[in-house]
């Protein structure tokens, strides 16, 4: 599988179901990009690829892909494990040179990722990401802020993230990266030569990452012209309904269930959370698995 770091909600885990329920287009565009797995994963080709997170941080290696060649950053995450010494000592001064490293990074180089043009700012993002805990990327105001995970840049990851830099640059001159909000991209991909994937934030979760109206964005969804892929929780523990996915099924678009949504903790490992994650469709597909509904 190509990675280049994980985050919250990510699909990594649902990779072949949505690879085998995508569609024809010319186009890929993916709105919520968050770790970019969907898009580094996909089985069909497309002529172009839109990748789009209003955290420009997420998107920021991608965009930054023209500029720099894989063996470059496996260079530099190999200087860095050497300047810190991630690998060497007890785990209290492992853990502290994770912080002080994720200080450093914070301060010279948080509030410029907007437009940032620093490839060791870029790089070192990568490597952080790689190190917090669960691989599960995390910001606050200030700046990145997950905590100490036990792992290091090992030779082996940075080999893994190094293909899929490779593969990235044969396709770079297709690809177009943004950070801009969700409404304020969606029309620019409101045609029908599209296939737009939507994996926005858990609407029916008691998460902060509450960041968008979701009933101005699930309406702003039935007027596209594009044929959307969209993910999200449809029924939670209490009972509670997620109206809005419910009023897309009910005006027909199709339904797979992909999976249970799992807490992750190092001490507890896996454990359910009490809900599933669906996949929506607003186009037919040729070969619909046995509990799609219609």
């Amino acid at each position: 599988m190509r990675l280049l770091f994980s985050y919250m909600g990510s699909k990594r885990r649902s990779i072949d179901d949505i690879n085998r329920l995508l569609p024809d287009a010319d186009c890929y565009a993916e709105p919520f990009a968050g770790s970019s797995v969907v898009f580094l994963n996909l089985t069909k080709e497309y002529s172009m690829y839109g990748i789009n997170d209003i955290n420009p941080v997420l998107v920021d290696f991608i965009k930054q892909i023209p500029y720099f060649e894989a063996q470059e950053f496996i260079d530099w995450g190999k200087h860095c494990n050497d300047k810190w010494g991630f690998m060497h000592g007890s785990d209290e001064e492992r853990k502290n040179k994770y912080y002080d490293f994720r200080n450093e990074w914070n301060k010279k180089y948080f509030s410029s990722m907007k437009n940032n043009k620093n490839l060791k700012a870029t790089f070192e993002f990568i490597l952080l990401a790689n190190m917090c805990i669960n691989h599960m990327v995390r910001f606050s105001p200030n700046g990145f802020n997950q905590s100490w995970g036990d792992r290091f840049p090992s030779d082996k990851k940075l080999k893994t993230i190094g293909e899929t830099i490779k593969y990235l640059q044969t396709i770079e001159d297709r690809i177009r990266v943004t950070s801009e909000d969700v409404f304020s991209i969606l029309p620019q991909f409101n045609d029908s030569g599209y296939f737009l994937f939507l994996d926005p934030p858990y609407s029916l979760t008691d998460s902060s990452y509450k960041l968008i109206d979701y009933d101005k964005f699930y309406s702003a969804l039935r007027g596209m012209k594009c044929k959307i892929m969209l993910t999200d929780v449809l029924k939670y523990t209490d009972g509670k309904i997620n109206k809005g996915l419910q009023g897309l099924i009910d005006e027909g678009w199709l339904k797979q269930d992909i999976d249970s949504i799992k807490n992750i903790s190092p001490n507890r490992g896996e454990t359910e959370v009490g809900y599933n994650e669906v996949i929506l469709m607003n186009y037919k597909v040729d070969k619909p698995k046995q509990n799609m509904f219609f």
